[in-house]
């Protein structure tokens, strides 16, 4: 998923690229003028501080109405949702209880090789059979198909 929004956002299954329309570069330029008159009223006017700072948000209220009114007539690629069916929610539940059920045997004691020291002893690791077949069932969405 990550890796098709990034294409989209590089403009991957762009149909065509369309010129900006007059009424957005006039928005721009009006928005950059109003925001240079503004930050040079703040520099050189010695009250100018107010209406500097009015001006210099009106040039960025202006500008962005012109990227928003640019980026309304881009093209665009849209993904097919999809949605939650039955699978999907029993998968889930049954994941949510086997994470229950190893915080409940961490908490208990029950399981050691779910524990953790920062000081280990040069020895084997141990091995329970029954976590290694819990953590298995984490594999169950790739048995799920669409």
């Amino acid at each position: 998923m990550q890796m098709s929004e990034a294409m989209v956002a590089r403009g991957y299954g762009a149909t065509q690229s369309q010129a900006t329309s007059v009424k957005a570069r006039g928005l721009l330029l009006a928005g950059l003028a109003l925001a240079l008159l503004g930050w040079v009223m703040q520099l050189l006017v010695a009250n100018g501080l107010w209406l500097g700072t009015g001006l210099l948000l009106a040039g960025g209220v202006l500008l962005v109405a012109a990227v928003r009114l640019s980026a309304s007539n881009a093209p665009h690629t849209t993904y097919r949702q999809q949605h939650w069916q039955w699978g999907d929610v029993v998968i889930a539940l049954v994941l949510a209880a086997v994470c229950a059920g190893m915080l409940i045997a961490l908490a208990l004691g029950i399981a050691p090789s779910l524990t953790y020291t920062p000081y280990p002893a040069l020895t084997a690791p141990s091995f329970d059979v029954w976590i290694g077949v819990a953590l298995l069932t984490f594999l169950a969405p790739m048995l799920r198909r669409r």
